[in-house]
């Protein structure tokens, strides 16, 4: 039950009523619900009147009233604190909230909040048929009748509909009008449905779960992952048939002996809630494509569900061998912990109370956190986040140990059969990640990223043995100092800046893009651009990429690599980046020719979109939108005729690829330093702190 707080005056007034017999426990309990509710928000205020009211139904339950009574005037004072219970058992006990026999013994707002909804007596009378129900079927059920029987399966499906049909409740009772969008508190929950509609149809269309979540368990628990990837499979065939197949798959894990013990829920094993990337199912409703939105989200919330299940049902039995007390709340909560980081859904700590919100702004913050725990052994913990147990720890090292042996031995098949298709290096953005062409294939689940973000941005050495933070690039393989105060050199701010942009929500991508009026490859914005950004989903995005780059991958083995999770990212080729870098859509032949033949011996040119600079930026904020045009347009222009009179120079071509490569980065920036001066670029005033 929730908890509430009244003044020191309210709650001094509460006492004074209740000595002088305003308030008489006796004839409060000959009202209805309403009406009690009614004469105590009188009292405590109408934002305090349900709560008190709610408690105090409880406390009609107790077989001891009077001791109720007293308890019940306590707790409003603030004197003691209230404990959540699992639903079905919850419901059982509140046989006199939920069965209006008679009118005044439906206790509405106790009812409201342990259901979480506000319910009429019809609604009570059928969680209470359906609580019974699965009651009575959960009798004679025992240890001994392995998971699967028919009985315990007659249960979970008794639950399932207990469950569904609560939570039907409360969707419906979260339904807004389309005229209510219009309010103040409207446009907010306009924004936020909105958020979780983009991210929905973003995640649709694929069985991303496999490879993406799937991949630590992939190497940790094998046979079980196997297993349930085939199923995957099946269940999207099943579901684009008709069947509910997520029903199927709740009434098995459901009837599971850990979870009608309630070992499921003392480890708080994620195994009843929506992935943070289907927040909603709104998508089901568009017409054609929602039984294909169904499939996706069926095989990806069912290849989950049944991976934390097995999981929990395996480590707790090696627990129990290894004689840990299971029946320990802080055993089972860092077991629970464990296995929901390694399939996909990390602790968010204090964090949790704004997990909408969270989940809002980032596409997957649990799966960005389960990368943290899984690769640190769960050392690094956010506020408010408890403690493991070493049984816990000792199992996520060993876990961290496969993973990394794991995706190790890939990585170095891949650079046995073509040296050039793996990149060591942490520091690089292809670390972890397979070429093909232009195309490359991440085979870390998400992870290399985070090891990336850290290599940056702690010290490591150079070619030279030289300390610093360093990062490397991906196209022409050059190492480049951060915070030197070089021209155009980047800060590990930045580096973490640019880390945090590619971990963005659909609609918080969208709303950076139109604040900047570029998007994140440094284009002009299009509406079109932007609604597809919002609403495609992922695989057609990678189509697209694929299909306007002549260097990519095989665009069908990049399809279904992609669509199990294994994420592609496909660069432009010379062409495309020189027209993005120079502002033309028709470069010299000879320079891209150039650039072609450098990137093929890994000396490669840094080239990227002006705009991206960050003393661009700066003069961007300085002078005139108009002014700042001209700049990017004169400075695309004058580097182009730069760059020509290199590599038609005598000298040019008598200068190694690497000298090569320095001589036309060498150029831009001088040829930047000019055009910057020209603008009146003003130099930001030099802090502690700032580096330029």
């Amino acid at each position: 039950m929730a908890k509430f707080c009244l003044t020191k005056d309210v709650a001094d007034s509460f006492v004074n009523k209740l000595k002088d017999g305003t308030i008489n426990p006796e004839k409060m309990m000959t009202m209805a619900s309403e009406e009690r509710n009614k004469f105590l928000s009188g009292i405590v205020g109408e934002e305090n009147g349900k709560n008190a009211n709610a408690l105090f139904e409880s406390k009609m339950l107790l077989k001891n009233q009077k001791k109720g009574m007293i308890t019940w005037a306590e707790t409003i004072m603030g004197t003691r604190p209230e404990v959540k219970r699992d639903i079905v058992a919850t419901i059982q006990r509140m046989d006199k909230v939920l069965n209006p026999d008679e009118a005044k013994m439906f206790m509405a707002d106790l009812a409201e909040q342990k259901l979480g909804v506000s319910v009429s007596q019809t609604e009570a009378k059928q969680i209470s048929t359906l609580s019974s129900k699965a009651e009575a079927l959960r009798e004679g059920i025992t240890e001994a009748l392995p998971d699967g029987a028919p009985k315990r399966l007659e249960y979970g499906a008794a639950k399932v509909d207990l469950m569904e049909y609560v939570s039907g409740l409360k969707t419906e009772a979260k339904r807004v009008k389309l005229s209510e969008y219009f309010s103040k508190k409207g446009v907010l929950r306009g924004v936020s449905d909105l958020a979780g509609l983009a991210k929905a149809m973003k995640a649709s269309l694929d069985d991303s779960a496999v490879f993406r979540q799937g991949w630590k368990t992939m190497f940790t628990n094998p046979t079980d992952w196997g297993r349930n990837a085939v199923q995957s499979f099946r269940d999207i065939a099943r579901s684009l048939k008709g069947d509910d197949v997520m029903k199927a798959i709740k009434t098995e894990v459901y009837s599971r002996d850990n979870a009608m013990n309630g070992m499921y829920d003392m480890m708080k094993l994620e195994v009843g809630l929506n992935e943070e990337a289907f927040p909603t199912s709104l998508p089901e409703r568009v017409p054609g494509l929602g039984k294909l939105f169904t499939a996706s989200e069926t095989a990806y919330k069912g290849f989950l569900l049944r991976m934390r299940a097995d999981i929990a049902d395996k480590t707790l039995i090696i627990a129990k061998n290894a004689g840990v007390n299971t029946a320990d709340k802080f055993e089972a909560e860092s077991i629970g912990n464990l296995i929901n980081s390694i399939t996909g859904r990390g602790n968010l700590g204090s964090f949790e109370k704004v997990g909408k919100e969270v989940n809002n702004v980032l596409f997957s913050p649990k799966l960005l956190k389960s990368h943290i725990d899984t690769l640190t052994a769960h050392s690094i913990r956010l506020p408010g986040e408890k403690e493991m147990s070493s049984f816990a720890r000792k199992r996520a090292a060993i876990n961290l140990t496969k993973i990394v042996v794991g995706t190790s031995f890939i990585l170095g098949v891949a650079k046995a059969l073509n040296p050039n298709s793996v990149d060591l290096d942490p520091r690089s953005s292809d670390f972890g990640k397979i070429k093909v062409g232009n195309t490359r294939f991440d085979v870390s689940g998400g992870m290399s990223s985070v090891v990336t973000l850290a290599s940056r941005i702690l010290p490591t050495k150079d070619e030279k043995g030289r300390w610093g933070q360093f990062t490397k690039s991906s196209i022409s393989g050059r190492l480049s100092k951060l915070n030197s105060g070089e021209f155009g050199s980047m800060t590990a701010l930045d580096v973490m800046v640019n880390f945090a942009s590619n971990k963005l929500s659909p609609m918080a991508r969208v709303v950076l893009e139109l604040a900047q009026q570029r998007d994140f490859n440094n284009k002009q914005i299009t509406l079109g651009g932007e609604i597809s950004n919002l609403l495609l989903p992922l695989p057609v995005n990678t189509y697209q990429t694929l299909k306007d780059e002549p260097n990519s991958a095989n665009i069908l083995l990049s399809l279904i690599a992609d669509g199990m999770g294994i994420s592609t990212n496909t660069y432009g080729s010379s062409e495309t980046r020189l027209e993005t870098f120079l502002g033309n859509k028709n470069p010299n032949p000879k320079i891209t020719a150039e650039i072609d033949r450098l990137a093929k011996t890994g000396n490669a040119p840094a080239i990227g979109n002006i705009e991206s600079s960050e003393y661009s930026k700066r003069l961007k904020d300085q002078i005139s939108p108009a002014k700042y045009k001209q700049f990017v347009q004169e400075f695309g222009a004058a580097y182009e005729v730069r760059m020509l009179e290199r590599i038609e120079s005598p000298l040019y071509k008598s200068k190694t690829v690497e000298n090569k490569k320095k001589a036309l980065e060498d150029d831009k920036s001088k040829v930047l330093e000019s055009l910057l001066k020209k603008y009146g670029y003003k130099k930001p005033k030099k802090t502690s702190s700032t580096q330029y």
